[in-house]
């Protein structure tokens, strides 16, 4: 999500230190007005798109696709609900726009894998978690993604683990 646009700063600033043309989508159910205005009076807006609604929605899905046309290498972070649905949802949707060599992360794979009573009303747990989902997501049948371990080894911490994958196909 884009919350209070600080991840999308951060992306777009890296697009923008490659020299790339590259565009950051952020994607939101609700984008606060303040953000809103402070993302695009930012410098570094001309790399910004920001679209609201579920990142699930096949309809935002499709604007998302509509944005980054022929633009080159796509890499994608889902990084909302962290629950097995949302989550796996979002692996199928956004998947598809990867090219072999690029990355889909799924943030959070670390959600889930504690005691359930550490964090109370929150939406993770066992059996409902990015963890859970990314196991789903890798055993489908014609799955072109593999889990790139070295890149998370290279991470001194990571909410992540397992949760970079590698698109091979």
């Amino acid at each position: 999500g884009v919350e209070l646009g600080g991840s999308t700063l951060f992306y777009a600033s890296m697009v923008e230190q490659l020299g790339s043309e590259a565009i950051v989508v952020g994607i939101d159910r609700g984008i606060r007005s303040h953000v809103r205005r402070a993302l695009k009076a930012h410098p570094l807006s001309k790399r910004i798109r920001m679209i609201e609604g579920s990142s699930v929605d096949p309809a935002v899905a499709a604007r998302v696709t509509s944005l980054i046309g022929d633009r080159g290498p796509v890499l994608v972070v889902l990084n909302s609900q962290a629950n097995k649905i949302h989550t796996l949802a979002g692996l199928n949707l956004y998947s598809e726009l990867v090219d072999p060599g690029s990355y889909v992360v799924v943030q959070d794979t670390l959600a889930g894998r504690w005691p359930d009573n550490l964090y109370p009303n929150q939406p993770w747990m066992q059996d409902n978690c990015p963890a859970d989902a990314l196991d789903e997501f890798l055993n489908q049948p014609g799955c072109r993604f593999t889990v790139d371990d070295d890149f998370a080894a290279k991470l001194l911490l990571t909410t992540s683990p397992r949760g970079f994958l590698r698109c091979v196909a």
